[in-house]
């Protein structure tokens, strides 16, 4: 299997490999015991959308290496760390000896492993490393090291007459008084009997696309002729929103100026696919359909494109 190759929460379903090492420190000359496990990684937490994403096909993998054990420097002395409590949660470990924890049968055994960058002195080798474990259906969006479950009920009932003694009796929670509804201002009431624009009828917003195209039309052949990308057009004020004229109505173009002008003009919302779409049954309700679309006319194009543009166009 290969490494894992990015940061986050992963969830594994399958062991490969436990044991148990030990390291040294030299300022007491004292032993740390360290539990190794290769898991095979499943799942992936995407925080962006908030959703576990399947991770087996790409078989990758992380060592999660976790020191149990550190030195307590007011008693001094050993005692268990956070990752020890880690390790009997996930992986059923009683606590109570490392030959168990490294002979044990680990079948089964599911949970989260949260990966972080590595130390920078070890990344050239091992860029990513462990940074604890957490039950399988633990929040995946936490931050806080906090008790879950039935731990939250031992240590209830380990302080239930400290909790007696020291909590108060619930205050009765009255429901609020509604709060009252000033009456409207001159200016409130005047901008609530404003009536909403109407809106563009279906001549009024060809007039425009067509404006638009022949605009870009004359862009693209200026720019042809210059032998360079076209910019934008210049800002002109808009047409008026009267109907088209007959001689309006007999401009043709052609098939290629028609898809360009509605891949320019088509929503920024409007897919690839749903522009297809939309040219398709446009070409299929001006021509009939006619399989040769060399028999198409030209003003039979300049219909298909403004269909289209009544589907996916914006203004």
């Amino acid at each position: 299997m290969a490494r894992v190759d990015r940061t986050g929460t992963f969830r594994f379903t399958k062991v490969l490999e436990a044991g148990i090492s030990t390291t040294g420190k030299k300022e007491d000359g004292t032993l740390r015991p360290w539990f190794n496990v290769r898991l095979a990684l499943s799942e992936f937490y995407d925080e962006t959308e908030g959703e576990w994403v399947p991770w087996e096909e790409y078989e990758q993998e992380i060592t999660a290496r976790s020191c149990l054990f550190g030195m307590d420097k007011k008693k001094k002395q050993l005692g268990p760390l956070f990752t020890h409590q880690q390790v009997m949660d996930v992986f059923g470990w009683d606590g109570k000896s490392f030959q168990a924890l490294a002979t044990n049968d680990y079948t089964g055994v599911k949970g989260q492993v949260i990966i972080a960058d590595n130390d920078p002195e070890y990344a050239d080798k091992n860029p990513y490393q462990t940074n604890g474990f957490r039950k399988f259906d633990s929040d995946p969006g936490s931050r806080l090291r906090k008790l879950e479950g039935d731990d939250l009920k031992k240590l209830d009932a380990q302080f239930a007459s400290v909790l007696q003694t020291s909590g108060s009796a619930p205050v009765a929670v009255s429901a609020p008084a509604k709060p009252k509804i000033p009456p409207k201002t001159v200016a409130e009431a005047a901008a609530a009997t404003v009536t909403e624009p109407k809106p563009e009828t279906a001549a009024e917003k060809k007039v425009k696309i067509n404006a638009k195209a022949k605009k870009l039309k004359a862009v693209k052949a200026a720019a042809a002729a210059e032998n360079k990308k076209p910019g934008p057009p210049a800002r002109t004020p808009a047409p008026p929103t009267t109907p088209p004229t007959d001689d309006a109505k007999t401009e043709g173009i052609s098939k290629q100026d028609a898809w360009e002008i509605c891949v320019e003009l088509k929503s920024k919302y409007c897919t690839d696919e749903q522009l297809s779409d939309a040219w398709n049954a446009a070409y299929d309700q001006v021509t009939g359909g006619i399989p040769d679309d060399g028999d198409v006319m030209p003003e039979q194009w300049r219909d298909i494109k403004d269909a289209t543009l009544d589907e996916v166009g914006v203004l």
